[in-house]
């Protein structure tokens, strides 16, 4: 029939990196709160459940942004606000308040260059601030408080190469080795638990590295895989 060799042929072009898939979320409405040295801050929203404020707040000598209200819950009632603190040393950071009778209740906060809040009961964040990498969270409502949700793994996708000789390994014991892996060698790192990495070498063999030495910031040039440093205090 017409329409599965239409989506054979796309499926086609998707292989073959002719056509790209949809951004998640790309049906969101986007707010820049502002440009920083680790990137843009933005926040992602449902703009049927929400309104932009981005009302500037000074509290001892801090300034904050409340950029919107929504509704975490889109079949509820209850509105919530959200802050963004860009911290004193670039940590950016979004706090979120529960508004009840015009009173504010912070419910939980995490560190993010990005939030996305499409409605459904729950937010993401994203972002390599105070982190070794970009980490992809998501959370949900217990109540008054915003709790992470737990997952396996955090994601990594990062394509890289060694600095210097690594061994990967089949467990996180670090016991029978796959693969070692010499200067230059590229990889990709695909999963994070802790200090442990999945690694992919360019052959296509899998293995678990330990990080024992995170660079900062600062010195991310001398990071024993590119990419991978502590970006904060």
């Amino acid at each position: 029939m017409p329409w599965k060799r239409m989506v054979c042929s796309l499926q086609l072009l998707l292989y073959a990196g002719l056509v790209t898939a949809g951004e998640p979320f790309d049906w969101l409405s986007r707010e820049l709160v502002e440009s920083s040295p680790v990137g843009d801050i933005e926040v992602l929203y449902n703009k049927k459940h929400s309104k932009i404020l981005n009302r500037r707040i000074v509290e001892e000598g801090e300034e904050a942004i409340t950029v919107l209200s929504t509704r975490i819950d889109s079949q509820s009632d209850t509105i919530y606000e959200v802050e963004y603190y860009a911290g004193p040393s670039v940590d950016p950071s979004f706090t979120i308040y529960k508004i009840t009778a015009g009173k504010r209740k912070e419910i939980g906060g995490f560190g993010a260059t990005r939030v996305i809040i499409p409605g459904n009961g729950h937010l993401y964040s994203s972002g390599h601030t105070n982190t070794v990498f970009d980490e992809r969270r998501k959370y949900k409502l217990d109540g008054d408080k915003l709790v992470e949700i737990k997952q396996p793994y955090y994601y990594v996708g990062l394509k890289s190469t060694v600095r210097q000789e690594i061994k990967i390994y089949a467990t996180q014991k670090l016991q029978n080795e796959v693969a070692r892996l010499t200067p230059g060698a590229e990889i990709e790192v695909l999963l994070n638990d802790d200090k442990y990495y999945l690694i992919r070498t360019q052959f296509g063999l899998l293995g678990w590295y330990k990080l024992t030495d995170v660079q900062p910031a600062g010195l991310d040039h001398k990071s024993v895989i590119p990419g991978l440093y502590y970006k904060g205090d």
